[in-house]
């Protein structure tokens, strides 16, 4: 949104201009392809375990491939596969969810934008409930088991964030 707000207060002097009409209309484009990045059913999914966050209580994968990386922020698919299924409502449970979030290279931070919750294992099964929740921004420290992850990520030139998202991890 604060990205959104930049762009309008960028093109507002120029929207009587033919160069005005044109920057409004690119950047118009550029919302609806980001917003469509966000509808995780368009979503082909290549699932990476991260074996430092698995335990007892459930698995985790990133998906490389599909990550975008805009300015200084990155957005990316996370999944989280429960070991013992969690209850839900009405005699249902979750087996994973599916976190679509993006992190701040600036301030090392994470943040969710949408959750999906499923009834069975790697987002399969029936969509339970979307979330778009509004929290704040988690600060990544040394001590989580995200933060060599992350930081990494952040610390990728774009050739390098090119070179991860086309290959294999």
């Amino acid at each position: 949104m604060k990205n959104l707000l930049k762009v309008i207060d960028l093109i507002g002097p120029w929207k009587s201009t033919i160069i005005g009409t044109i920057v409004i209309i690119i950047a118009i484009k550029a919302i609806m392809n980001f917003l469509s990045f966000a509808e995780f059913s368009r979503v082909e999914f290549e699932w990476t375990v991260r074996p430092d966050l698995n335990d007892d209580s459930g698995s985790s994968y990133d998906d490389y491939r599909n990550m975008r990386r805009i300015d200084n922020e990155i957005y990316k698919y996370s999944l989280l596969n429960y070991s013992n299924p969690q209850y839900y409502s009405y005699n249902k449970t979750i087996k994973s969810i599916i976190v679509f979030e993006v992190i701040d290279c600036d301030a090392l931070s994470v943040r969710p934008l949408s959750f999906e919750l499923y009834a069975e294992s790697m987002g399969e099964g029936e969509l339970l409930n979307t979330r778009n929740p509004s929290v704040k921004p988690t600060l990544i420290t040394l001590d989580m088991n995200e933060y060599s992850i992350m930081k990494g990520l952040c610390d990728l030139s774009p050739k390098e964030f090119e070179i991860l998202k086309n290959d294999k991890v």
